[in-house]
């Protein structure tokens, strides 16, 4: 019995856009560099999106578009700009949404919703210049109003299934003047406590999905195609860009709790797609991470800044992940493709590739029980 694709998911992250030059054309709208790129390798976290990052995404959309006849779903999962500023987000939404004169963009994604279908991550919770430290713009509230964490709808998908989203806000618990904040980790027990008393009873044959920006696991890609434990944080628990002790504890149970079988991530600008098994004390269930790496974040250093570096000092080549549910035999299966944008033929789905940053296996299927 040949397979049916159900339902199309195109998941984006880290899009980091940031602040363009003044007058700025054509090819010249990609993001300012940060003053002091050349000095560490932390400010590579403060870079911005690049014009040949957005416009390959852009073919890969409309070629998806295209493919799937519009039956396809865009979620973004965290860190929409660089630094939260109101006109980084207003960039992102010219090129997330429709299109209207006056735009900074003359393509984009042209996405009605596309906020709906997005969450904030950290470096949207910033001041709105790269300080981090302070309370979040007014144009987080201005261009992601939703309240989180968000129920999104129960979408059919054909007589047995159907799919949700849940998306959940990974920042919610770090103060903005917290060690927490300068070292980007998750706290968010709070949304959690909150999802699990406001989540429908699951029905019949519905997959939930739940997106959120810090990673679960913080590893690199996996070693294994069988079943991983559930990530646990380092031994002091305070590592930068991890997701704290406490609310791993948590989440570990409200995966179980709720039934969520898949989870979407992003914020280590790395891809991977791993598979653990999540554990309420009680019972247990299988949970696909698809953690996306950096979309249109810059990939590659300017010639004037790469000869002041370190040979070792490489920037993670753009990725994104697409995703497929299927029906086979009578089962549900959910695959997750990493394409990864190659000079010269956009987003691609090859090994053929050298660098560390990306694993040797870019799909993966996982068996979905409903």
């Amino acid at each position: 019995m040949p397979e049916e694709v159900l339902f199309t998911v195109l998941q984006i992250s880290d899009l980091h856009f940031g602040t363009l030059a003044r007058g700025a054309t054509g090819q010249e709208l990609s993001a300012n560099l940060p003053v002091f790129l050349a000095h560490s390798e932390i400010f590579d976290g403060w870079l911005g999106h690049h014009w040949q990052g957005i416009s390959d995404l852009h073919r890969f959309y409309c070629d998806l578009w295209d493919r799937t006849d519009g039956n396809v779903e865009v979620v973004v999962s965290g860190d929409l700009t660089a630094c939260g500023a109101t006109h980084q987000f207003s960039l992102a939404s010219d090129f997330l949404g429709p299109p209207y004169p006056g735009s900074n963009f003359t393509f984009g994604l042209g996405l009605v919703n596309w906020a709906d279908a997005s969450i904030s991550g950290n470096h949207d919770q910033w001041p709105g210049s790269n300080r981090i430290f302070g309370n979040p713009t007014a144009g987080l509230a201005q261009f992601l109003s939703g309240t989180y964490p968000r129920v999104g709808p129960l979408t059919a998908l054909d007589q047995a299934a159907s799919i949700r989203f849940l998306f959940v806000d990974s920042d919610a618990d770090v103060s903005p003047f917290s060690r927490d904040r300068l070292l980007a980790r998750g706290q968010f027990v709070s949304q959690l406590t909150t999802l699990r008393s406001v989540v429908p009873a699951r029905q019949h044959g519905e997959i939930r999905v739940l997106v959120v920006h810090h990673a679960v696991s913080t590893l690199g890609y996996p070693q294994v195609k069988h079943p991983e434990a559930f990530p646990r944080p380092s031994s002091a628990g305070r590592r930068r860009l991890e997701i704290d002790r406490k609310t791993l504890h948590v989440l570990e149970h409200a995966l179980v709790d709720l039934d969520i079988q898949v989870i979407f991530t992003g914020h280590l600008h790395v891809p991977r797609l791993g598979e653990f098994t999540a554990s309420n004390d009680v019972e247990s269930i299988q949970v696909l991470e698809a953690r996306c790496g950096t979309t249109t974040q810059l990939d590659r250093y300017p010639y004037e800044v790469l000869q002041q570096l370190p040979y070792k000092r490489i920037l993670p080549p753009n990725t994104l992940i697409c995703h497929e549910l299927i029906r086979r035999d009578g089962g549900l299966v959910w695959r997750a493709q990493i394409y990864w944008r190659a000079k010269g033929r956009g987003f691609v789905s090859d090994a053929l590739h050298v660098s560390g940053h990306l694993p040797l296996s870019l799909g993966r299927e996982q068996a979905l029980v409903v």
